[in-house]
């Protein structure tokens, strides 16, 4: 009998040992680690706005809003290195407000252009050009909500801006910092 109690006693902290190598790491680890994690309740973002009456514009001002959701698609790349190989399309819904709205509250509903300007994946400088056709547009939003819970993949501001998946020819960005309004 006691060998066999040693026996299940042996294998169950044998068990245990397993689990915990699987993760690396430790339940104070893994505390610590989401403590400091960026969630959308740390997080706030604002953005830069030339062209307009308002100078910048913030999450804060947004949220007056009631959110868009739109179902989006955006092709990454998986290896920067791979030369164009590697690619894979990821679908998400994200939320946010439509461009018409955020052109009203900077005092600019009559705009026929908008430039933004962020970074890419690779932590390069792009800027991109709205034409008038989309800044109407229900499937064009400036977003910040992943997948109802989440921040936007990708991005160091926080705040993007989104097309729909049936707006083909549309350069989405996930991180955006100025908006230049004509």
């Amino acid at each position: 009998m006691r060998k066999r109690l040693i026996s299940i006693l042996s294998l169950a902290c044998l068990l245990v040992c397993l689990f915990a190598s699987c993760t690396g790491k430790t339940p104070d680890q893994i505390a610590a680690e989401s403590e400091a994690a960026l969630t959308l309740e740390t997080t706030t973002w604002s953005l830069e706005v030339e062209g307009a009456e308002a100078t910048t514009y913030t999450r804060e001002e947004a949220e007056a809003h009631e959110l868009t959701k739109i179902i989006g698609s955006m092709i990454r790349s998986c290896d920067p290195g791979t030369n164009g190989t590697g690619w894979i399309q990821t679908s998400f819904i994200m939320e946010g407000i439509t461009l018409k709205e955020f052109l009203e509250d900077v005092g600019a509903p009559n705009a026929t252009k908008l430039t933004y300007y962020g970074t890419n994946l690779y932590d390069e400088e792009v800027s991109f050009t709205v034409e008038s056709e989309y800044l109407q547009s229900d499937e064009v939003v400036l977003g910040w909500i992943l997948n109802k819970t989440e921040l936007p993949f990708d991005s160091k501001t926080f705040v993007g801006i989104y097309a729909a998946s049936s707006i083909s020819d549309f350069d989405s960005c996930t991180s955006i910092s100025k908006v230049v309004i004509e």
